[in-house]
């Protein structure tokens, strides 16, 4: 296929794609719930969805792929796609907790004949806190910020990552329908960016120059949306986008100023 194109998914980029879309999908659950249940409670959702995903490397196919939504709660102990932790705090404004989540962005040399000649970029395991805070109520919605940092356990990139993101929630008539814009800003360490978009002085090639990253701070923005047909049932349709720093941006190995997906899904409610 063409650069660009559009295909049905290999495992890596399944992964990949799917890991982005429920690391936000717990927000999701959130709205429409208020939370996880209270300590000593069972909850859990079940669904499926479909997600569309452009990858930034050069040459690299863009992706469409149906893919499984899961997300379960027993007391402070939560699995949420392919994160799980514990909560210490978990009241209506506040909860705090130790996770741990796998990482599925990486490069495979075959994903295009440009790559040809890189070292394969791992998956990865990252361990690290989790702070969501609804600090103030306005416009008939409430305010949200949400705190995270991660950092490399498996000691593939080594790297370290934060964000900030900062939402806004709103649920309208009886809870039917929940609307949740959000803009944040995520922080990669220096050897986080080096290890995923760098290329080292073996792998240089005409055309595609040794490159090493540097830290850098890349703005995002995403919309939420949700509508319950029933208690149980909901469809969910998210948009998100994250945009490059220059650091990422000037790298040979990629082509995109922004990495974006979608998602729409359907989930069922125990």
């Amino acid at each position: 296929m063409t650069p660009g194109a559009t295909r049905l998914l290999a495992p890596r980029p399944l992964a990949a794609a799917a890991a982005a879309v429920l690391l936000l999908l717990p927000s999701a659950a959130r709205a429409q719930t208020g939370g996880p249940p209270d300590a000593g409670g069972t909850r859990w959702s079940l669904g499926a969805g479909v997600i569309a995903a452009p990858r930034p490397y050069v040459g690299a196919d863009a992706n469409i792929q149906p893919i499984p939504i899961v997300e379960f709660y027993s007391g402070r102990w939560f699995v949420q796609g392919i994160r799980a932790g514990y909560r210490f705090v978990d009241t209506d404004a506040l909860d705090f907790d130790v996770r741990a989540r796998f990482r599925f962005s990486g490069l495979d040399p075959d994903d295009s004949p440009f790559l040809e000649g890189m070292e394969e970029r791992r998956e990865t395991v990252e361990v690290g806190l989790g702070l969501d805070w609804e600090f103030a109520r306005a416009m008939g919605g409430a305010f949200e910020l949400e705190l995270r940092a991660f950092a490399d356990v498996l000691g593939r990139s080594d790297g370290f990552e934060s964000s900030i993101d900062l939402a806004w929630r709103k649920v309208f008539g009886p809870g039917k329908m929940i609307l949740a814009p959000a803009v944040g800003m995520v922080y990669q360490s220096s050897d986080q960016v080096d290890y995923y978009y760098g290329v080292r002085p073996e792998e240089a090639r005409p055309g595609r120059p040794a490159y090493e990253g540097s830290s850098v701070f890349n703005p995002r923005a995403s919309l939420l949306f949700v509508y319950r047909f029933t208690q149980r049932w909901s469809l969910t349709t998210l948009l998100s986008v994250d945009f490059f720093d220059d650091e990422i941006e000037s790298s040979p190995i990629v082509d995109q100023s922004t990495e974006a997906f979608s998602l729409v899904g359907l989930t069922y409610s125990f």
